[in-house]
């Protein structure tokens, strides 16, 4: 799958992550998310999403574990269909920027 020799580069994560995902909606204040200072806000998240892909953890498990993190963890609460579609399309596309490092 991924060599080890091929570099995760995080401001890659951060654009996936900001396009699709950004649960809290902080690049609805700036026209560039890395123009608000808080560019740095989801990288944890982002890594662990990516680290549980590179385990050869499903897709759509991803997906959850992302929507249990902007549900509970951020404290955003239930947000019906909105937070799934939102989880799913960034571990999808965080699964793609893997395979292209292969």
């Amino acid at each position: 799958m991924w060599k080890r020799s091929e570099k995760i580069k995080i401001d890659d994560l951060r654009e996936i992550g900001w396009a699709k995902w950004d649960p809290i909606g902080l690049s609805l204040d700036s026209d560039d998310w890395r123009e608000g200072g808080f560019e740095d806000e989801y990288d944890g998240y982002l890594m662990q999403a990516v680290g549980q892909l590179l385990r050869g953890v499903p897709t759509k498990d991803v997906a959850l574990y992302l929507q249990a993190l902007e549900e509970n963890s951020m404290g955003l609460g239930k947000s019906g269909n909105a937070s799934l579609v939102r989880a799913t399309d960034t571990a999808s596309m965080l699964k793609q920027y893997l395979a292209k490092l292969t």
